[in-house]
């Protein structure tokens, strides 16, 4: 089996490519759950512009934020899972 150089850290090339694929994968779900949470957000402050529409929606919305906020925690979670997977693709590959 071959290796190679990936920033600086030496891993096999079957590993390294499959582990790459994995985590462009998960930055791509990150990324879609991101812009979701911030699309949810624009909504939110838009219905508290419009107090008058926000009465009757501002529960379901106020839902929907909250479910967004968590998501936008989630996301930074595996973020920095995914950093820290980076950073040590030597020890995971071994």
């Amino acid at each position: 089996m071959r290796s190679c150089s990936v920033y600086g850290l030496v891993v096999s090339e079957d590993r390294g490519v499959i582990l790459l694929i994995v985590v462009a994968i998960a930055f791509i779900f990150v990324g879609r759950r991101l812009q979701r949470t911030i699309d949810l957000y624009g909504r939110w402050r838009k219905a508290i512009a419009d107090l008058q529409g926000a009465r009757a929606s501002l529960p379901g919305i106020r839902k929907d934020f909250r479910g967004g906020f968590f998501t936008l925690v989630k996301v930074g979670l595996v973020g920095a899972f995914l950093i820290w997977a980076a950073s040590n693709i030597d020890v995971l590959t071994s």
